[in-house]
């Protein structure tokens, strides 16, 4: 991937990224124009962000530490996680979810791949990779999670390639299903890249395959609701999103080796028939280009 590490939204419509370049750059969206409006230094690398409101979290790989920006801009420590080494982070009402890099463990069987902490920085409940079922390859790419608390993320070869998997969890640890991609467009020489799941409002998951050049849209149990060819509105190699303010998917992808951030409207029409005796549920998915914005990341 370029040099975007992480994107994020918070309740005002503002876009937030990390990039290469150490810092965190606070967007507005306003109109046809966007701005940056805020841009913060920073010694934690290529870390993850993540906003709950006008809060804003993040992970940091090379410290081995979860933090909080404060409102002057400061960065607080909410917890060292050493050993284990965050890579991602979500953030919801119910509290902090940690995924973790394991890349450079020999051995990942039973060490934690994901944590839950609370807003004071301490851990509420750890989940350890049991006969190395949780965590078949190198990194928690990416995790997202339900209402009720249950997590989905990506189990992905980072190192090698993003090849990866997505997974689903219960609040408990266990494994409710996994989605490895469709034989319709996935081989071993294609295999399937996701780098991104978020869950919608209508609690379903948009996943995007990087080298696919696609969405793969699947239900809260799994199921592959359709997959999206994003070439046919001029998006390759959809990586990093994020859903902001009226439902605008951002999407980093690269345009003539530019990086650039898209964004586009996902209206959703989702209707059931009675198919005797089988119900049949049919997605319908448009895209619009809203104001055609485009931001070049100069990296």
């Amino acid at each position: 991937m370029s040099q975007l590490s992480s994107i994020t939204s918070d309740e005002d419509g503002n876009i937030w990224i990390t990039d290469g370049r150490k810092q965190i750059r606070k967007l507005q969206v306003k109109e046809e124009r966007i701005k940056t409006i805020k841009s913060i230094k920073t010694d934690h690398g290529n870390s993850e962000i993540s906003c709950l409101n006008k809060d804003i979290f993040l992970a940091s790989s090379a410290f081995r530490q979860i933090c909080h920006l404060a409102a002057d801009d400061g960065i607080k420590v909410l917890k060292d996680l050493s050993p284990s080494i965050p890579y991602t982070l979500h953030v919801t009402d119910l509290g902090i979810v940690v995924g973790m890099d394991c890349s450079s463990v020999k051995d990942s069987i039973d060490i934690p791949i994901i944590m839950t902490l609370g807003f004071d920085g301490n851990i509420i409940k750890v989940y350890t990779n049991r006969e190395n079922q949780l965590l078949t390859r190198d990194v928690v790419l990416c995790c997202t999670t339900t209402d009720d608390g249950d997590i989905c993320y990506i189990d992905s070869t980072y190192l090698r390639g993003y090849k990866g998997d997505v997974v689903f969890i219960s609040r408990d640890g266990i494994i409710q299903w996994k989605y490895i991609g469709n034989a319709l467009i996935h081989s071993t020489e294609h295999p399937f890249t996701p780098i991104e799941v978020l869950k919608t409002k209508s609690d379903n998951f948009v996943v995007s395959d990087m080298y696919q050049n696609s969405f793969h849209i699947l239900t809260a149990q799994g199921i592959l609701l359709t997959i999206l060819n994003l070439t046919l509105i001029g998006i390759e190699k959809p990586g990093l999103m994020t859903i902001g303010l009226n439902g605008i998917l951002w999407i980093s992808s690269t345009e003539h080796t530019k990086e650039i951030l898209r964004s586009v409207k996902i209206l959703w029409i989702l209707t059931v028939e009675s198919l005797f005796p089988v119900l049949k549920t049919m997605l319908r998915v448009s895209f619009y280009q809203e104001h055609s914005q485009k931001i070049l990341l100069k990296v």
